[in-house]
C-alpha cells in the first residue's frame, strides 16, 4: 500500500482530533455545510438545467451537422483540421459530449495522426463555456452577462488558433 492511500483518512483524522481540541460539533458543522451545499445547488440549478436542455435541443435539431459543415472551410482558414468541427461545436457545451468526440476522433484518425493531437490541444486549451458560465454566474448571483460570454468565446477562439499554430 502506498502512502498516499494514506493522506486523506489521516487528514480526516486530523480535522476531526483539532475539531474535539477546539470543542467544536462536528457533526453539525458538518450538517451545516451540507445544509449551504443544498442551498448552493437550488440556487444554480436552474440554470445548469438550461444548459443541459439547450445542449440536448441543438443535438436532436441537427444543428450540429449543419454548423459542422458551415465551419470547416473557417477552421481550414484557422489552420485546423476539419476533423476537429464536432469537437469546435460541441466543447462550449458539454464536456462529456467533447470526450466522447475526441475518442471518436481518436478512433477514427488514430491518436498519433494530426487531427488527434490538434483535438487534444483543443481540449486543453479551452472549456465548456456555457456548463461553466452557468455554475459561476448562478452561484454568484451574476445576472448582468453582456460581456461575459464574447470574451470567454474569444478565449477560446485563441485557444483554438493556438491549437493550429501547434500543429503547423
Amino acid at each position: 500500500m502506498s502512502v498516499s492511500q494514506y493522506v486523506i483518512p489521516v487528514l480526516m483524522l486530523l480535522v476531526i482530533l483539532l475539531a474535539m481540541l477546539r470543542k467544536v460539533n462536528v457533526y453539525d458543522v458538518f450538517v451545516d455545510g451540507a445544509k449551504d451545499g443544498l442551498k448552493m445547488l437550488m440556487k444554480i440549478l436552474p440554470y445548469l438545467v438550461a444548459v443541459m436542455v439547450m445542449v440536448e435541443m441543438i443535438k436532436a435539431s441537427g444543428m450540429i451537422g449543419w454548423v459542422e459543415q458551415g465551419m470547416k472551410p473557417l477552421l481550414r482558414g484557422m489552420g485546423l483540421p476539419a476533423g476537429v468541427a464536432p469537437l469546435v461545436v460541441l466543447r462550449p457545451f458539454s464536456g462529456a459530449a467533447a470526450l466522447g468526440i475526441l475518442s471518436e476522433i481518436f478512433r477514427t484518425h488514430g491518436v498519433d495522426s494530426a487531427t488527434a493531437r490538434v483535438a487534444a490541444v483543443l481540449m486543453g486549451s479551452t472549456e465548456t463555456l456555457f456548463y461553466t458560465l452557468a455554475i459561476y454566474c448562478g452561484a454568484g448571483g451574476i445576472r448582468k452577462t453582456r460581456y461575459i460570454v464574447p470574451v470567454s468565446l474569444l478565449a477560446m477562439l485563441c485557444g483554438m488558433v493556438v491549437a493550429g499554430l501547434m500543429w503547423h
